[in-house]
């Protein structure tokens, strides 16, 4: 699938409407309307989901950097529950390596504290010294190769690709949603508290007149849970779930058709084979 990205600038206090930024603006035109303002960055992203052995230096080289990008703005939103300290030294100790290729450890705190901004620093770095003496992180020397590393194990992350979407919840909490195309997860001050895979949500509705979404889970044995949150951006979640829940039912279906293929050459094969033997 071809990657599409989305940005904007939103200021909020509990919910209010997201303040758009023209971006032919210079910083001096925008100052006054941005200062002394809390502000949230979104950026949504449909990640490129092509083989990583493709051989494609430049298109790998763009997904690497989206990615980074991606990972920094999950770090600075939510805290270690989303991105365990395992994988973020994994992840550290690569982008170490891409960046600092003549003296890997100079520079790994700085790297560590740019990349996971929420996590401790050194942490990550005591995990990377116990994972090298062990033997358990074992990097590429080209820069390629390092980068599709990275990506590929950025893409097993449970909160790869989230989009997070500022809301209250019926105990009248700011809660940050956030949805991707596998998970809907929310997050109260900066901590996982519930994460659904989206196969089990079964309905979802926005009210945007009456700033309302809901959805409703399948927690099976015929229980479904109904979940509510105020916030402006209703229509928006509804569609990019919309669109998820396609992509997943078109990716179903592509896995039907090939195995209905499948089995169809593998009749065909010994149809002949029948008829070379016994006809």
């Amino acid at each position: 699938m071809r990657h599409r990205a989305a940005y904007y600038l939103y200021t909020f206090k509990k919910i209010r409407s997201p303040l758009w930024l023209d971006p032919t603006r210079t910083l001096t035109e925008l100052e006054p309307l941005i200062n002394a303002r809390p502000l949230c960055f979104r950026r949504r992203f449909w990640f490129s989901s092509r083989p990583l052995d493709s051989g494609d230096k430049g298109a790998i080289f763009t997904e690497f950097q989206e990615i980074k990008e991606h990972l920094k703005i999950v770090g600075t939103l939510v805290r270690s529950c989303s991105i365990g300290l395992a994988d973020a030294a994994k992840l550290v100790a690569i982008l170490n390596k891409i960046e600092n290729p003549e003296e890997p450890d100079s520079a790994i705190k700085q790297v560590a504290e740019s990349l996971f901004p929420a996590q401790d620093s050194n942490a990550i770095i005591a995990v990377i010294k116990a994972k090298r003496g062990a033997g358990e992180i074992r990097l590429a020397k080209d820069e390629f190769s390092l980068q599709r590393e990275f990506i590929k194990h950025a893409r097993e992350l449970p909160g790869f690709g989230d989009t997070f979407f500022a809301t209250v919840d019926d105990k009248n909490r700011e809660v940050l949603l956030a949805i991707s195309r596998s998970n809907l997860t929310s997050y109260h001050n900066g901590k996982l508290e519930e994460r659904f895979p989206l196969d089990r949500v079964r309905r979802w509705m926005s009210v945007a007149d009456k700033r309302h979404f809901t959805i409703e889970v399948d927690q099976g044995n015929d229980n479904m849970q109904v979940l509510n949150w105020t916030t402006d951006d209703g229509a928006e979640i509804q569609q990019l779930l919309d669109g998820y829940v396609q992509l997943t039912l078109h990716k179903k279906r592509e896995r039907v058709v090939s195995l209905s293929e499948k089995i169809t050459i593998a009749g065909e094969a010994l149809k002949e084979e029948f008829q070379e033997r016994f006809i």
